[in-house]
């Protein structure tokens, strides 16, 4: 039977880590393709989260062996998927699903398995496994994001969590697990307070531009009067251009940082983007400064969305490794616009402003009030 170990000491790359999984076959030999997988999740996320996902990948292994017919992951199909999802539920509350919440559990193995056969369609270990077709094995459908969507890894929202805002004192403790590097460091601590002070979501957040700022001498001003300044946001969900209102002193925060880690990592795009010309013969290479506020380090454009909230991601998941957070005291990218919402609506109610959800709204945009139903949990939390 398959069983797991974690490493004392392991060295990764140049990296001492220790409580790396590695998953053996009951004759202690190593299984190396699955340690292959973990190695590669290994570069975009952190050990703890790499346990939990080996975990699941023993499950399915340890499950496969009980299976007549059936050798490795490459020979499982949809049928084989909705009597495993059924057998994890009939186990009940195991040492591993501290919870009753069994239907949810199963689904999030099921979405490690499913990620898990993809990495091996992807990498040539199996043929017509998993893919959109009839003539795949497990039929899924993919998101305009490249994401898997299966009905077996679903999440049942009536076992769900409520929804609980983040507290910016967990902000303030994910912001210390931010990217290394003066510039990235600096780059994501601006982003997570313009996602938490102004309400921008991820993507409008990448799409800041420069010339969107109000000037450094208005923010100053602002500052001086205790006012905040009104800006004109040009890329936004629903591609209407919307008026919001800022604090000056992130605009002079936001000032500060174009004028002195931006313009030096500028620099250094156009330094390697002229290294580049040198090692290539009669190729021209030219980088014209993008006007976006959050350049990527790499392509010298705005920086993604899905990577910003890789980054909080992240953070946070080093918080809880740490031991300065725990899984429940979660930080998330869009929770940043909760924290924003839930302040601003329990400041209206303290300014006894008539129909604060209508004006939330506005400020918010969102197309509706009842669209704003997931930010009033939190609404009459004295605690918040």
């Amino acid at each position: 039977m398959a069983y797991l170990r974690k490493t004392k000491k392991a060295d990764l790359n140049g990296k001492l880590v220790k409580g790396f999984p590695v998953l053996f076959w009951d004759n202690d030999v190593i299984h190396w393709l699955s340690l292959n997988f973990f190695m590669e999740k290994y570069r975009s996320t952190v050990v703890k989260s790499i346990g939990t996902c080996a975990q699941h990948i023993q499950d399915i292994y340890s499950q496969i062996e009980y299976e007549e017919g059936i050798d490795e992951v490459s020979d499982i199909d949809d049928d084989f998927l909705i009597a495993y999802k059924a057998s994890i539920i009939s186990r009940g509350k195991t040492s591993e699903c501290k919870t009753e919440n069994t239907e949810n559990y199963a689904s999030q193995i099921i979405g490690t398995v499913l990620l898990y056969c993809m990495w091996l369609e992807e990498n040539g270990y199996s043929r017509n496994l998993i893919g959109t077709t009839k003539f795949h094995n497990i039929r899924i459908t993919l998101t305009a994001k490249g994401r898997i969507k299966h009905p077996l890894a679903k999440h049942r929202s009536k076992d769900q969590k409520a929804l609980r805002a983040p507290r910016e004192s967990w902000v303030e403790i994910v912001k210390k697990y931010g990217p290394k590097g003066k510039y990235a460091n600096q780059r994501f601590e601006l982003m997570v307070d313009w996602g938490r002070a102004a309400g921008l979501r991820a993507d409008e957040n990448c799409h800041l531009t420069v010339n969107q700022l109000p000037l450094r001498e208005t923010a100053e001003k602002a500052i001086l009067d205790g006012k905040n300044i009104y800006m004109l946001l040009t890329h936004t969900k629903g591609s209407k251009d919307n008026s919001i209102p800022v604090n000056p002193l992130l605009i002079k925060r936001t000032w500060d940082f174009i004028d002195a880690e931006r313009a030096a990592q500028v620099q250094k795009i156009k330094i390697k983007i002229k290294i580049k010309i040198k090692n290539k013969k009669n190729k021209k290479e030219v980088y014209t400064e993008s006007n976006f506020v959050f350049l990527s380090e790499q392509s010298g454009d705005a920086l993604l969305p899905s990577s910003f909230s890789r980054e909080i991601r992240t953070g946070f998941l080093k918080a809880v490794d740490a031991g300065d957070l725990t899984e429940d005291e979660r930080v998330w990218c869009h929770g940043l616009k909760h924290i924003f919402s839930v302040l601003l609506l329990k400041k209206l109610d303290e300014n006894g402003v008539r129909r604060p959800e209508a004006v939330a709204r506005q400020a918010t945009r969102h197309s509706s009030e009842e669209a704003m139903e997931p930010y009033l949990t939190e609404r009459f939390n004295e605690n918040f």
